[in-house]
């Protein structure tokens, strides 16, 4: 840029400014793998699974009981609080800093 007076007398331009475009995120990381349960003797359920790859990096994992989000770890375990007894049926989903949602895996029925 550059100012210019009254009299039409330039200033002096202003440094150039560098700007990067960069796209946005849009690639959804992968399914996480080999989600497994086991009933812990507190009748906690340790649930465990294979990490997710993305192509900038998975931020957290969203665990589901029955469909329902019941909340989220940023690691590959996940311990549910003694659920009540009968079925239950978990799935793992990642998610990346974009907020990108990855598939869900599939369901893991586990009886209590």
């Amino acid at each position: 840029m550059q100012a210019r007076d009254a009299a039409g007398n330039l200033g002096n331009k202003t440094p150039s400014l560098r700007i990067d475009i960069v796209a946005p995120d849009t690639t959804k990381p992968t399914t996480p793998q080999n989600l497994a349960a086991a009933v812990q003797p507190n009748g906690d359920v340790l649930l465990t699974w294979n990490p997710a790859t993305d192509n900038v990096g998975v931020t957290a994992y969203l665990v589901l009981r029955n469909g329902v989000e019941i909340g989220t770890t940023t690691t590959t375990t996940f311990t549910v609080p003694a659920p009540a007894p009968g079925s239950h049926y978990y799935q793992v989903q990642a998610r990346d800093a974009a907020g990108n949602l990855g598939n869900k895996t599939p369901s893991l029925r586990v009886d209590i």
